[in-house]
C-alpha cells in the first residue's frame, strides 16, 4: 500500500471514529440532533431489533413438525427468552442517542412507558403471548412522536 493510500485509510478511519462519536452516546455531546435525525436513527435501531425478533421466531417456527403449534408454555417461554431481551436492546437503543433539544421530555415518556410496558411483561409473561395491551401506551407515543419502528 502506497504512503498516500494510507494516509487516505488512516483520514477515513478518524472521520468514521468522529462520526460514530457523533451519533449520540447518551452523554454530554456538543452536537445537537434535529428530530429528524433522531427519528431516523432510532427507527433504524428499532428495525434491527424488530428483524433479530423475527428470525429468532421464524426458527422457532420452522423447527416445528409439520402440523404442530407452539404450546402456551414455549410461547411463554419464547417471550421470556426473545421478547423480553429484544425489547430491553431496544429500550437501551433510543437511550443511547441524545433526544432533541426540547424533545427530551417527549422521549423520556416514550422510554417510561416503554420500561412499564417491559415490568407487566416480565411480571406476567403468558399475558404477552395472548395480547399486546402491555405494549398500547408505549406503542401511541412511540408513534405519535415518529418512532414507528419500535413498537410490539
Amino acid at each position: 500500500m502506497s504512503k498516500g493510500a494510507f494516509l487516505a485509510l488512516v483520514g477515513m478511519v478518524a472521520a468514521l471514529a468522529l462520526a460514530a462519536a457523533g451519533c449520540g452516546s447518551g452523554g454530554d455531546s456538543t452536537t445537537t440532533v434535529t428530530k429528524a435525525q433522531f427519528v431516523k436513527q432510532v427507527n433504524a435501531l428499532c428495525l434491527e431489533r424488530e428483524k433479530e425478533r423475527s428470525e429468532a421466531v421464524q426458527n422457532i417456527v420452522k423447527s416445528l413438525k409439520p402440523g404442530a403449534q407452539l404450546s402456551d408454555a414455549r410461547q411463554t417461554k419464547m417471550v421470556t427468552a426473545i421478547i423480553v431481551p429484544n425489547y430491553e436492546k431496544m429500550i437501551a437503543n433510543v437511550k443511547s442517542l441524545d433526544a432533541p433539544e426540547g424533545d427530551q421530555a417527549e422521549v423520556e415518556k416514550i422510554l417510561k412507558a416503554m420500561e412499564e410496558a417491559l415490568k407487566k411483561v416480565e411480571a406476567d409473561p403468558r399475558q404477552a403471548v395472548f395480547s399486546v395491551v402491555m405494549f398500547e401506551e408505549a406503542n401511541g407515543l412511540a408513534t405519535k412522536y415518529g418512532l414507528k419502528s419500535c413498537i410490539i
